[in-house]
């Protein structure tokens, strides 16, 4: 086939391929694409036999081999990723992994040709110096993204190369191990995710995150009653910064009305600042202003206990 028929065969499998997506085709399109390349580098490829597996014999004619043997995923080059929502089809796009697919490609002359003793231009060697070329300078296929080729040494499972020239009657040949990592396409069918149409965030009113915003409300408060005092100072500010204030439930709590109990310890350096607190927490028992901004509902202080909160003088 010539590059032309080989540009037609790839892109009637990417035809076949959308039109029934449950099965990927990547290692159908790769081996066209070598194919492809090898041509370019043989002017007089209409006349060599291109094959992807072994011949049972010795060839007559000018043959190429190329053959798949091995095909294993590449674990070196698995990731998570996340995967793209299509809202056209309510599905998640199919995910990806990596194959290394190995070749065993070799080189046979026309048997009038064949040598008794080979020379360094003999045909053989000169139709693998092609291929090499071919294949070291062609380090990726178009339409298929992200893959990779290279030159390997043989594998585990060509360790008996020898048997295999004496079954085909033959002298050991060079050949070329090749592998490309290709990605394919996950084709299993996958559940239709309905796509989200709001996104809402509450919290819970015992959630612990709620009465840690009180206790945090609860210190302000406190902060800004102290902070009006005549006596107020640097001193002071951080005594209270300082003071221990505990927001929990209380037994009468419900989802619209909100009960706690403030526990506040500490030291202060005068007794009417104690005072001060005690007489803004009694303020604040039915205010809704200690409360999450995104919290609906009341807030009742049902007892607060300042009596680990000490104090050094009047």
């Amino acid at each position: 086939m010539t590059y032309e028929e080989l540009e037609s065969t790839f892109e009637e499998i990417k035809q076949k391929e959308a039109d029934d997506p449950t099965i990927d085709r990547t290692v159908l399109k790769l081996n066209v694409r070598i194919q492809q390349t090898l041509t370019e580098y043989f002017p007089d490829s209409d006349s060599i036999n291109f094959r992807f597996d072994l011949p049972e014999k010795k060839p007559e004619s000018r043959t190429i081999s190329i053959f798949l043997y091995n095909i294993q995923e590449d674990l070196q080059m698995r990731r998570g990723e996340a995967r793209n929502y299509n809202p056209r089809t309510q599905t998640l796009q199919p995910g990806w992994v990596h194959l290394r697919c190995c070749y065993l490609i070799t080189y046979w002359q026309e048997s009038a040709t064949a040598y008794t003793n080979m020379p360094w231009n003999g045909e053989p060697n000169k139709g693998m110096n092609r291929v090499l070329n071919a294949l070291l300078n062609e380090r990726t296929f178009e339409g298929l993204p992200n893959a990779y080729t290279r030159v390997i040494p043989p594998s585990e499972e060509l360790t008996s190369l020898g048997n295999f020239w004496q079954a085909l009657e033959d002298k050991p040949r060079l050949c070329l191990s090749y592998m490309v990592t290709i990605p394919v396409r996950l084709t299993r069918p996958i559940e239709k995710n309905p796509p989200i149409i709001t996104l809402s965030s509450t919290f819970q009113p015992h959630s612990p995150k709620v009465f840690e915003i009180i206790s945090k409300n609860v210190r302000a408060a406190i902060q800004q009653a102290v902070g009006a005092m005549p006596d107020f100072n640097e001193n002071v500010r951080q005594q209270l910064d300082t003071l221990r204030i505990i927001c929990t439930p209380s037994k009468s709590s419900s989802r619209k009305n909100l009960a706690v109990e403030i526990h506040i310890s500490g030291i202060l350096t005068k007794n009417k600042f104690k005072e001060a607190i005690k007489k803004e927490l009694d303020r604040q028992k039915k205010k809704t202003t200690l409360l999450p901004e995104n919290i609906n509902g009341e807030l009742e202080i049902t007892a607060y206990d300042i009596c680990a909160l000490k104090t050094l003088g009047n």
